[in-house]
């Protein structure tokens, strides 16, 4: 197994001083790479500069939306980015050869994507469910309005990542990067449905592989940029101690999309509809500018990824989201789950309402616990009046779909590096603590409230 530090030739010190990662890396003895990209990235990229004044996030956004008004699956039939290095355990030319999506694959992500997947059994459960109702008591759910949080405003005029509802198979006009990640939701909803049904399907399923390798083609210049900027900071550290380093090389995004395409023998067609999109999301001229990566032994680039945006598992499932209508009567949210979404403006509103909490859900490098509310209450009441002095002021996540506890998430500041900051969360044991004792665990990637961290 090799680290960042032997594989680059650069010094381990170095690497921590830029924010690096040396010593990250994957099992040798897993089959896999298992580390992806946080689809939670269409909420939150701020590590990622924005290119021609405008966002990956949104970048995401406006594939979305083409690929619901083509009404195709072209968009999403990419090759895997080559040279990728989400981990260091693996070499990054295992990618080679690979297509992230099939067209079989790409057909059933959009049915995830417009909902068509569910409206196909709407008819029957609309009939169902008006057969209860009409057996007994109407039931009465109390939805969520503008007065009880900050909505989503649904836009005055349709912008250029903005999708129809005609189009969507939501009620109200959304952007493309939230129907995209409630898509992936859904994908995983389904998973999780079939598994506990023990389904022989033989339908085709799509990981979080194949999640990652999709977001991380359409979001290339934006990895390359952030490489870029980590090898200057290497040269410049060389530099001033009287050094040169030369230990890198050159590509542009053509490049690499050109290499990537050839490694899968991808036909013209497909690479004249994706290299025209991509051309429209960033311009010509961004798309040949010069890169400079860090490299291999063998002269192999390396692209590789804000740890913050690294994920191990799915960060977030359907479970989490929506405040007000978790229970419908007797009924748990997932297993009416679609059938009430579609139906109710309502509820997808609520959905939306939600969605601010999971940027809290990524990038935790600290989890706390403590052993009761009454010690949380107690210590973050004492930090929250020293906040201007080391502790930003704590977020409040809300208690989500699964009704479990209400973490805090703070940002403390090293004081020797304005730019070094650590997020950590707060939260405590739910029921009785079987410790006396608070805990500290390190670099926790997903949710403090997946598992109760």
């Amino acid at each position: 197994m090799s680290t960042l530090s032997e594989i680059t030739g650069v010094e381990q010190s170095v690497l921590e001083k830029i924010q690096l990662e040396p010593n990250f890396y994957c099992d040798p003895n897993q089959r896999e790479n298992l580390l992806f990209l946080s689809p939670l990235v269409l909420l939150k990229d701020h590590e990622l500069k924005r290119i021609r004044d405008i966002s990956a996030k949104k970048v995401l956004g406006r594939v979305t939306k083409d690929i619901l008004e083509r009404n195709d699956q072209t968009l999403f039939q990419v090759p895997e980015v080559i040279y990728m290095r989400m981990g260091y355990g693996k070499k990054s030319e295992n990618k080679r050869g690979k297509m992230a999506l099939s067209e079989e694959e790409a057909k059933l992500w959009k049915s995830f994507l417009n909902l068509s997947r569910f409206t196909r059994t709407r008819n029957a459960a609309e009939e169902s469910a008006s057969s209860e109702l009409d057996e007994g008591t109407p039931m009465e759910i109390d939805f969520p309005t503008q007065a009880d949080t900050q909505a989503l405003e649904p836009p005055e005029e349709e912008t250029d990542d903005f999708v129809s509802p005609s189009k969507s198979g939501f009620q109200i006009p959304l952007k493309g990067r939230y129907i995209l990640l409630f898509s992936i939701l859904l994908i995983f909803f389904d998973k999780k449905k079939k598994k506990e049904e023990a389904s022989n399907s033989e339908e085709v399923k799509i990981g979080l592989n194949k999640i990652s390798d999709f977001l991380l083609f359409w979001i290339l210049p934006y990895l390359l940029s952030f490489n870029h900027g980590k090898v200057i900071k290497i040269i410049q550290h060389h530099r001033a101690r009287g050094h040169q380093f030369n230990e890198f090389v050159e590509k542009s995004t053509l490049d690499v999309i050109h290499e990537s395409f050839e490694s899968c023998e991808v036909s013209t067609e497909l690479k004249e509809v994706i290299l025209g999109k991509y051309k429209d999301y960033y311009g010509t001229e961004q798309l040949v500018s010069k890169y400079k990566l860090l490299k291999t032994k063998d002269d192999t680039p390396i692209i590789l990824v804000p740890k913050h945006y690294i994920v191990k598992q799915m960060p977030a499932v359907i479970d989490d989201i929506g405040k007000n209508w978790r229970s419908l009567g007797n009924v748990t949210l997932p297993d009416e789950f679609m059938n009430m979404f579609i139906k109710k403006k309502e509820i997808q509103e609520d959905f939306l309402y939600s969605l601010k909490d999971l940027k809290n859900r990524q990038g935790i490098d600290y989890s706390i616990l403590l052993p009761d509310e009454d010690a949380f209450n107690e210590l973050i009441g004492k930090l929250e009046e020293k906040s201007a002095e080391f502790f930003s002021k704590p977020k409040v996540v809300q208690r989500g779909g699964r009704d479990l506890i209400s973490p805090r998430v703070g940002l403390i500041k090293n004081t020797e590096n304005a730019e070094k900051h650590l997020t950590v969360c707060f939260s405590y044991f739910q029921g009785r603590c079987f410790s006396s004792q608070c805990m500290l665990i390190p670099s926790i990637p997903q949710s403090c409230t997946d598992t109760g961290h």
